[in-house]
């Protein structure tokens, strides 16, 4: 769990206030993802004791909200030597005030490594995500152990037995990377589909988007008032097809926006075999 305080001067600070907390949805989840870890589980099940718990996060501002990566720890007991017993997992959330947090998938953003595997039991993350050129790099650390496994504190069980410490048991760092934004997506069928943002306002001249068309694929552009309906000049934008992570969206060959910044405004995009990534409006650069 995490709390948010704020300072403007990193003296006097507010109090804190929730901000990240699991939820029922978590909880829910949890038995599923302790069967992937069952055979490295030092611990039978308890189920009064099984829960969801954050256990760390990183995190970083990204374009106008912050984007992070939560630790999500599954308990199943408690362990041996006072601590928690479980695997862990990476996750995805994002916030645009660090208060309210959305969390629509309760997936691993980085793969869990398969049996055996040196990244299959726990993971960890750097205090936030890079930008390398057009990628998003993160380094993490992953272990083929469990958080509450004996070999995180001794090397022998007290019959002398190995618990497997440095051997069987090890860590190491990773590294993995995504393209420029592309986390997720929103995915059209070759048949179609719409999506209608809620409305908003906007400084730039320019709409980009970061989106990938298949075979047969597009993606045309609407901007419409804040009642829904289609502006003048600006119904139908020119077909998408490609694979850019800013394509500058033109309408009858018109690119600029500008009368519309300070407007509510929504964007409709009309999709067809197609992924959108994201959008946003900038200055002519």
């Amino acid at each position: 769990m995490f709390d948010l305080t704020v300072s403007q001067d990193f003296e006097n600070w507010s109090s804190p206030i929730p901000a990240f907390r699991p939820d029922l949805r978590d909880d829910a989840g949890s038995l599923a993802r302790l069967e992937a870890t069952r055979h490295i589980l030092d611990r039978p099940d308890n189920p009064d004791l099984m829960r969801t718990a954050f256990n760390g996060v990183g995190a970083s501002p990204h374009e106008s909200g912050t984007i992070a990566f939560p630790w999500i720890l599954t308990i199943n007991n408690n362990a041996r030597w006072g601590n928690h017993e479980g695997p862990q997992e990476i996750q995805l959330a994002a916030s645009r005030d660090l208060v309210d947090w959305s969390r629509p998938f309760r997936k691993p953003i980085i793969a869990m490594g398969k049996r055996g595997e040196w990244d299959s039991g726990y993971q960890t993350t750097a205090a936030s995500e890079i930008r390398v050129g057009d990628e998003i790099w993160l380094y993490y650390g992953g272990a083929n152990y469990t958080h509450g496994t004996p070999a995180n504190y001794r090397a022998t069980f007290k019959d002398g037995t190995p618990t497997g410490r440095k051997k069987k048991f090890t860590c190491n760092i990773g590294l993995v990377k995504w393209k420029l934004d592309r986390f997720v997506s929103v995915e059209a069928p070759k048949f179609g589909g719409t999506l209608t943002t809620v409305p908003m306002t906007f400084q730039g001249d320019r709409l980009k988007i970061n989106a990938v068309t298949k075979p047969e694929g597009r993606v045309v552009v609407e901007l419409l008032d804040a009642a829904g309906n289609p502006i003048d000049g600006f119904q139908k934008a020119d077909p998408f097809h490609g694979d850019q992570f800013r394509h500058v969206v033109t309408f009858g060959g018109n690119r600029d926006v500008s009368k519309l910044a300070g407007k509510p405004v929504s964007l409709r995009f009309r999709m067809w075999n197609a992924e959108l990534y994201s959008f946003a409006f900038r200055k002519n650069r």
